[in-house]
Order: structure tokens, then C-alpha cells, then sequence
């Protein structure tokens, strides 16, 4: 039986295989399984997390179907060097502006052996860019964004390296956060550690993101007043 509340082992194992045998035949033969063990928890999943994200400031969306709040396994092929045509790890994407992949969002990644999180807002427009480099030059913003920083910092996520290897012309240097002036994205996530896969069995699941959420919405909350 589905587990009502969220994920299941099922979920996992479905998600190792797919990285193992990871080609349409495959996926087509296991249909099935995707839906009963993958669709239909992380739907379960969503639903339990949506008054949650409501609760947060600003209020996340959680909007439980496919290319909504969850992702699509099927990867597009076209443009990039992977041309496996599935995802192997399930995404789940509670977003704050106007649609999931240009919003401040709190991602989760379950994959087969464990689950990463993180917060932020990739591929940032030049507005929005420019709106963010001036908010670090102000002394009481730039404070706001270090407070959401050290509180993601505190739940294991961290920065990667900042996109651009030198500042754009014409920009004052902010010694303290110059690294963040050559972003192009502002995400912080967990790259050396995740979560174990038990920390989200079940109801454990919405429990783990209960606790996550609240820091990881700081982040997203500095991005969306910008």
C-alpha cells in the first residue's frame, strides 16, 4: 500500500534502478512502478508540505503534480553533454514568484542513496543581478543576507564557487562579499553532505523539511524583496 504520507523505500529503489538501467525500454516496462512508487508518494509528499510552505514568509508554493512542485524525471537531451534520457533523482521544486524555475525556491533531491536540499534562485536576469550587487553595498541588506546565509550554513548548505572569475566593470568592491558580486546565481545547497534516505520515509519526511524549511526561506525571503 502507498504510503500516505510521503516517500517510501520503494521510492529509493525505484530511483537506483533507473540510474542503473536507464533507458526508455526500461522505464516503459517499469511504468507501473514510477506511478505507484515514485508519482503517487511524492504527490503524498507535496500535499503534506503544502501548509508548511503556506506558513513560511514569503509563502512557498507546493503544488502537487507533475511540473509543478515536482519535477520531470524525463531529461531533455538536446543541448546538454548527459544523454541518458532520464533524471535518476526525484526534485521537488516549493517556489515563490510567478513560476518554479525563476523564483527564490527551496529545492529537495531525493536520490537513490540519499537527499539533498538547498535554497536560492539560479540563472538570475541582469535586473535582478544589478538588484542583488546593490543590495550587498547596503549596510543594512547586506546584513539581512548574511543572517540567511549563516542560517543555511547552519543546516549543512553552502555556496559553490561564484560564476564570474573577475567583477564586472564599474563595480565597487566590497572586500567582505566581493566572491558574491561574481555570482550569477545565488544558491546555497548541500554539496559535501546530504541527508540519509531515512530522514524522509513517511511522515519523517515532512518533519525533516519542517525543520529545514524555515532557514532555507531566509535566503529565499532576501531574494524576493530585492
Amino acid at each position: 500500500m502507498t504510503n500516505q504520507n510521503g516517500l517510501t523505500p520503494q521510492t529509493f529503489e525505484f530511483l537506483a534502478d533507473l540510474a542503473r538501467s536507464n533507458d526508455r525500454s526500461w522505464f516503459e516496462a517499469n511504468r507501473d512502478r514510477y506511478e505507484q512508487d515514485v508519482m503517487a508518494p511524492a504527490i503524498a509528499f507535496v500535499q503534506s508540505a503544502a501548509p508548511i510552505m503556506e506558513a513560511l514568509t514569503p509563502p512557498h508554493a507546493a503544488v502537487p503534480k507533475m511540473n509543478g512542485t515536482i519535477r520531470r524525471l524525463h531529461r531533455d537531451t538536446r543541448f546538454g553533454a548527459d544523454k541518458t534520457p532520464f533524471k535518476s533523482h526525484l526534485h521537488f521544486i516549493f517556489w515563490t514568484g510567478a513560476k518554479p524555475g525563476t523564483s527564490p525556491a527551496i529545492h529537495l533531491v531525493a536520490h537513490a542513496d540519499s537527499v539533498g536540499f538547498g535554497a536560492g534562485m539560479w540563472a538570475m536576469q541582469p535586473a535582478q543581478l544589478a538588484a542583488f550587487r546593490a543590495a550587498l553595498a547596503d549596510g543594512a541588506k547586506r546584513q539581512q543576507f548574511d543572517g540567511a546565509v549563516q542560517a543555511c550554513h547552519a543546516i549543512g548548505c553552502q555556496f559553490a564557487e561564484p560564476e564570474l572569475k573577475r567583477l564586472p566593470r564599474g563595480l565597487e568592491i566590497i572586500p567582505s562579499h566581493e566572491p558574491h558580486q561574481r555570482r550569477k546565481a545565488v544558491v546555497m545547497r548541500t554539496i559535501e553532505e546530504r541527508d540519509p534516505i531515512d530522514n524522509f520515509l513517511g511522515s519523517r519526511g515532512i518533519d525533516r523539511l519542517a525543520e529545514l524549511a524555515p532557514s532555507l526561506a531566509l535566503l529565499n525571503g532576501f531574494l524576493h524583496d530585492l
